[in-house]
């Protein structure tokens, strides 16, 4: 029977190592590469280690092989197969078969962040994907994929708890096969109704005060924890708003989006292309409350 290695980033990649140390499969693994990314609030690295630690799993954080974002084993004659969840770099040794779990339900959405992108486009339903990796990104055969609906308001942090519980799902059904010797076996993906995710940066968690105060309260929804949360510049300070509400508007004569307007017990309202927004919760970079404001007449924007 082949061993297999994990490699596993966040909250996804924790859904499937949860899968081999709590469900019994740990005479199943070689080892687990945990990845970090310091663009989480919580990589869920730390848990990871924990579970390994416990169940006596070998384990290495990425890099602590080599400097380069490839990860190499000592190269034997038959490394076996592997897992990737939630995982975003390359992956040099070659495994027979690499399996890729992809939180979309390909091929719409291949590349990155895809479920914010769900998320943003207001998609009913995600899911999750388990594919065999070919040489160009998400486009390899579909082993097996699971959905799961969503309602609006959403917040990113409980949809990936959704996902994640899928994610679990699909790696104990991948499991399963090898325990009884199966052959991973996938289906060709229709072309014809693929669609990519981009890669987000800094940049794209900006809030832009133009548009309506329920797209901006959407998007604050989004980009929530366990992300670092909606930027914006509080005259020159950089804060991030972590929670916001679509209030009633009123009528401005002088419409200026990103200006407070009002004040509801010390939450700043803001007018915004259209409608107004109340943050909720507002934190400075070091995650501490930043509310109250210092002072009333504050524009928020994009840059400094």
């Amino acid at each position: 029977m082949k061993k297999i290695t994990i490699f596993a980033l966040g909250q996804k990649g924790l859904a499937t190592v949860k899968a081999g140390v709590q469900h019994r499969n740990q005479s199943l693994i070689r080892d687990v590469v945990i990845g970090e990314d310091r663009n989480l609030v919580n990589d869920c690295s730390r848990e990871m280690r924990d579970l390994c630690v416990e169940a006596g799993l070998s384990y290495r954080f990425r890099g602590s092989v080599n400097s380069r974002d490839e990860y190499e084993l000592s190269q034997p004659a038959q490394p076996g197969l592997a897992i990737a969840s939630g995982w975003r770099w390359m992956i040099k040794t070659r495994f027979e078969p690499l399996v890729v779990i992809h939180d979309s339900l390909l091929p719409r959405y291949r590349g990155f962040n895809p479920l914010v992108t769900a998320l943003l486009n207001r998609d009913e339903v995600v899911g999750a994907t388990a594919l065999i990796a070919s040489s160009e990104y998400d486009r390899g055969d579909i082993i097996a994929s699971k959905a799961v609906g969503v309602r609006y308001p959403a917040r990113i942090g409980d949809v990936i708890e959704s996902i994640s519980a899928v994610i679990e799902e699909l790696t104990l059904e991948i499991f399963e096969k090898i325990r009884g010797n199966s052959v991973l076996i996938g289906t060709p993906q229709d072309e014809s109704r693929a669609t990519y995710s981009i890669w987000r940066d800094r940049d794209d968690y900006f809030i832009d005060w133009r548009k309506s105060a329920e797209d901006i309260a959407h998007f604050v929804d989004c980009v929530s924890y366990p992300y670092a949360g909606a930027a914006t510049y509080a005259g020159d300070r950089l804060v991030r708003v972590m929670k916001a509400s679509p209030v009633a508007d009123v009528v401005i004569e002088n419409r200026d989006p990103g200006k407070v307007i009002f004040a509801d017990r010390e939450r700043p309202i803001v007018i915004c292309g259209s409608g107004l927004v109340r943050l909720d919760q507002v934190v400075d970079e070091t995650g501490a409350n930043a509310l109250p404001l210092d002072r009333f007449r504050i524009r928020f924007k994009s840059s400094t």
